[in-house]
């Protein structure tokens, strides 16, 4: 009996062996890809002034003198389909440390991004910036009076943090998405 209780002991051990083993993998897993999104649907109206965390390791990024809003739009779909009720408004310029919003990615990742001007008439560019406030690609935003949406698609060559603010002038960023 007692040899039995033995095995159910070292069975005990080696479950608890297997699953460590197991959550270790997951979390190795999880860290070697940064995939993850935000959405404007899904965030609460409101301007902000300092660092916001979201869910993916996104955040953004505004300050006393130079928020950020979230706010309710009515634009036309986009041209892939989806449809937004609401964007992330820059407000004007930025830069890593305000009206931006931050992601992480991993070398290899293709990185989405939906947005338009702020303007009605003006094309506006977007930067994507990596935790040096070194340009890693651009983006031209069409004005929203054009109702054609940009979705600008690239491949990150980096592991790291990116940003993506306006280079001059308002644009309203209404998803990123992070994916193998």
């Amino acid at each position: 009996v007692k040899h039995n209780e033995g095995l159910t002991g070292n069975g005990g051990f080696f479950m608890k062996k297997c699953m460590a083993v197991l959550a270790g993998f997951l979390f190795f897993m999880g860290a070697a890809f940064a995939e993850g999104y935000v959405n404007a649907n899904d965030l609460e109206v409101g301007s902000f002034t300092g660092k916001v965390e979201l869910e993916d390791g996104f955040a953004i990024y505004g300050s006393a003198e130079k928020p950020i809003t979230v706010d309710n739009t009515e634009i036309p779909p986009a041209p892939d389909g989806e449809v937004f009720t609401k964007r992330i408004n820059t407000k004007g310029a930025g830069n890593t440390s305000y009206r931006c919003v931050s992601f992480p990615v991993t070398a290899g990742e293709k990185v989405t991004v939906y947005a338009f001007s702020g303007n009605k008439t003006d094309t506006r560019t977007l930067i994507i910036a990596n935790e040096n406030g070194e340009q890693v690609t651009t983006m031209d935003c069409p004005p929203y009076g054009s109702g054609i949406m940009a979705i600008n698609s690239f491949k990150s060559t980096a592991s790291g943090t990116l940003y993506a603010y306006s280079k001059s002038g308002g644009i309203n960023i209404y998803c990123i998405k992070v994916e193998k």
